[in-house]
């Protein structure tokens, strides 16, 4: 739900899988067991909790990150101006959390929630086992603006925000051309009336009893996206469209 929430999670995740294709990862991080320590940490709000690395010694989740982060700073920083933005925004998070994770629940989702939960638990005198907060977690979660409690923090300036309504509903119309979302609209835009189906994989053309299907599951190379979106910018119908994707498959 929090913007800042979401491209942390998606900023972090692409910095540590460019760690990994460039060897560049923390060495020393050798969990003892990944599964038993990621349910142990997700369980404990407080972050106080260790989990042991193999041959003895003992890790905190917050160490772990700043870790990854340090090696990120040291091999990605400067290298343009959104790595930088999620390197910042990363330490600053890893810095409140330590201090006191409730410092980020104008950032973090689940700290939000927590927030509220805990509001809530104190006014109404409940316990934690009550269904009443079980309502209240999803109700977090809803995305009608009029009902969800996060649209209710938003409103009241509660969580930080870096994307204006004005770009969404931008987006919405117009997708970013460097990306296969671009190729979607278009298709629809333009051939709506011979589509069968659209799916994030994929998209069907049907005309006489024949059907057409473009593939999109391993179109992520920039040079294939952008051959992609050039040929349905450029087709005045769909069998132009298939001809040229072809020709760009071969």
């Amino acid at each position: 739900m929090s913007e800042i929430s979401g491209a942390l999670k998606i900023g972090t995740t692409s910095l540590v899988l460019d760690l990994l294709e460039g060897r560049f990862c923390p060495l020393n991080i050798e969990l003892a067991d990944p599964i038993a320590a990621l349910k142990a940490i997700s369980r404990d709000p407080t972050l106080k909790t260790v989990v042991p690395l193999i041959g003895g010694p003992t890790i905190g989740p917050v160490d772990i990150q700043r870790q990854y982060l340090v090696a990120a700073q040291q091999r990605l920083g400067g290298r343009d101006e959104e790595t930088d933005w999620v390197l910042i925004t990363w330490e600053q998070a890893l810095a409140d959390l330590e201090r006191d994770p409730m410092l980020c629940r104008d950032r973090l989702d689940w700290v939000a929630k927590k927030w509220m939960l805990d509001a809530f638990v104190e006014a109404e005198k409940l316990s934690w086992d009550d269904p009443w907060l079980q309502s209240l977690d999803l109700e977090y979660h809803n995305v009608q603006r009029d009902e969800g409690l996060y649209a209710e923090l938003m409103r009241q300036d509660k969580i930080q925000r870096f994307i204006k309504d004005d770009d969404v509903r931008l987006a919405i119309r117009q997708p970013p051309r460097d990306t296969r979302a671009y190729f979607r609209g278009r298709c629809i835009e333009k051939f709506a009336k011979q589509m069968s189906s659209v799916q994030w994989d994929e998209i069907a053309f049907g005309e006489n009893d024949h059907e057409s299907v473009v593939r999109l599951l391993n179109v992520f190379d920039d040079d294939d996206v952008a051959r992609y979106n050039a040929a349905i910018d450029k087709a005045p119908d769909v069998a132009t469209l298939l001809r040229n994707l072809e020709m760009i498959r071969r």
